[in-house]
C-alpha cells in the first residue's frame, strides 16, 4: 500500500482499506509511513507481492509500478497514469456541491484560488469555470506572481505560503461579497490569512470553502474553514474491493470509478447570507464579530447609532431570524464546535461564547437543539467512539 499517512485524506483511504481486508480478504499488507511526495521504495524492487494500491504522483511512478508486474489500483489519479484503473472522488459533483453552497447564500460573484500546474487545482478550476459559464457567470482566478518548475504538491504548497501578500492584492481587487473554491483546505487556510492580511471580512466580504475536510487543518484556521468532505473511507473500500478481483483474475475495460463526496461540512468561513441591505448587514456583521462577548443588543444600536426598532424589522425581513435569534444562533454553533473539539468545562464553553452563565447557556442551547450540553457531548463522543471518521 502506497499511500501517504501524513494527512486526513490518505489516513481515511487507510481506514476504509482496513475494512474491506477485515471483512472479505485474508491478505497480508506491506505498508511503512508515508508522504504524499515519497516516490517509490527502494525495497520494492525486490518485493513478491500479488497487488498494490497505490497514490501515484506522476507518470514515472507509474511506470515503475506497472514494470512489477502485478495488478495496481490508483487511488488519486486527476491526470496520470490513465492505463491504470483508478477510484476517486467525482470532481464534477465536488465544484457543484460549492455552488450550490454559495448560491444558497446569496453569493453572485465566484473565484477560485489554486496551485496552477497541480494536476487536481487545474481540474477543478476548469470545471468551476465551465460549470459557471453554463451559468452566464464569470469565474475569478488567481494568478501567483510567476510559475514555479516544481514536481511535487507540497513544493506548490510551500511556495503559496510565502506568496500571501501578493494573493492579499488580488483579494482586494475582487467584487465583492464573493464566494472563493479553494482547490484544497491548505490553499483555503492561505487564503483566509491573506485575508487577514488585508483586512476584509470573512465571510461577509469573502466566503472561503477548501476541499478535503481535513478537520485539524480546517479547525487551525482563523475563522474555521468550511471544506467539501471526500468519502475516502469508501473509496479505500472499493479500491481495496477492486484490487481484490483483479487479483483473481477478473478484467476490466472501465479505468475510472467515481465516489460521491459527502457533502460540505459548513464552518464560519462561509457561514453567512448576502443581504443587500445595508443597515441589516452592518448588523449582522457586527454579531458575528462580537456574538462571543457578553453583549447585549443595546450594544449593537449604539454601535451602529441606530434605535432597534429601525433595524429590527429589516434585519428579520432580510436575514429571516430575530436579532436575537441569529445572536444565539451563533453562539450555539460555535458551542458546539466546542463541545466536540475540546475538553473545556462547560462553564468555559459558556463564557467562550458569551453567555452571561452556565444557566443562561443550558437554557439557550436546550431551546435551540432539544439537548443539553451535557447530553449533546456525551451523544457525540458515543457516535466518534462508533465511527472514528465521522465529521458531525
Amino acid at each position: 500500500m502506497l499511500i501517504e499517512s501524513s494527512r486526513a485524506y490518505g489516513r481515511g483511504l487507510l481506514s476504509g482499506v482496513a475494512q474491506y481486508a477485515q471483512e472479505r480478504a485474508h491478505w497480508r499488507m506491506d505498508y511503512q509511513e508515508r508522504e504524499l511526495q515519497s516516490g517509490l521504495p527502494a525495497w520494492l524492487s525486490q518485493w513478491e507481492g500479488d497487488g498494490i494500491l497505490a497514490r501515484i504522483e506522476d507518470d514515472a511512478m507509474a511506470r515503475g509500478l506497472l514494470e512489477l508486474g502485478v495488478p495496481v489500483v490508483d487511488l488519486r489519479r486527476i491526470g496520470r497514469g490513465q492505463w491504470i484503473p483508478a477510484v476517486h472522488t467525482d470532481e464534477n459533483r465536488v465544484v457543484r456541491l460549492v455552488l450550490e453552497h454559495f448560491s444558497e447564500r446569496g453569493f453572485q460573484h465566484f473565484g477560485f484560488c489554486g496551485f496552477p500546474g497541480v494536476d487536481y487545482s487545474d481540474m477543478r478550476a476548469s470545471l468551476l469555470a465551465k460549470e459557471l459559464e453554463s451559468r452566464e457567470k464569470f469565474c475569478e482566478q488567481y494568478a501567483p506572481p510567476a510559475a514555479a518548475a516544481h514536481t511535487w504538491t507540497v513544493e506548490f504548497e510551500q511556495d503559496g505560503m510565502h506568496s500571501e501578500d501578493h494573493l492579499a492584492q488580488w483579494l482586494q481587487r475582487l467584487p465583492k461579497p464573493i464566494g472563493i473554491m479553494a482547490c484544497n483546505d491548505i490553499r483555503g487556510q492561505q487564503v483566509l490569512n491573506a485575508c487577514r492580511r488585508a483586512g476584509i471580512a470573512v465571510p461577509e466580504q469573502v466566503a472561503v470553502i477548501g476541499v478535503d475536510n481535513d478537520e485539524v487543518l480546517c479547525g487551525l484556521s482563523d475563522p474555521p474553514l468550511s471544506s467539501v468532505a471526500p468519502d475516502t473511507r469508501a473509496i479505500g473500500y472499493q479500491a481495496a474491493s477492486l484490487l481484490d478481483r483483479l487479483m483473481r483474475g477478473e478484467h476490466t475495460r472501465q479505468k475510472d470509478f467515481y465516489t460521491e463526496p459527502l457533502g460540505i461540512v459548513t464552518r464560519r468561513s462561509t457561514d453567512t447570507l448576502v443581504i443587500p441591505h445595508a443597515g441589516a448587514a452592518r448588523a449582522l456583521s457586527f454579531l458575528r464579530r462580537h456574538y462571543h462577548e457578553p453583549i447585549t443588543l443595546k450594544n449593537l444600536a449604539a454601535d451602529l447609532q441606530v434605535t432597534l426598532r429601525s433595524i429590527q424589522d429589516v434585519f428579520k425581513a432580510h436575514v429571516g431570524r430575530s436579532l436575537h435569534e441569529e445572536l444565539d444562533r451563533l453562539r450555539i454553533v460555535r458551542a458546539k464546535e466546542l463541545l466536540q473539539d475540546s475538553a473545556l468545562k462547560l462553564g468555559a464553553v459558556a463564557a467562550a461564547c458569551g453567555f452571561a452563565n452556565q444557566r443562561q447557556f443550558r437554557r439557550t442551547f436546550l431551546r435551540e437543539t432539544r439537548q443539553t450540553p451535557q447530553q449533546y457531548r456525551r451523544e457525540l463522543k458515543a457516535l466518534l467512539r462508533l465511527n472514528p471518521s465521522r465529521s458531525v
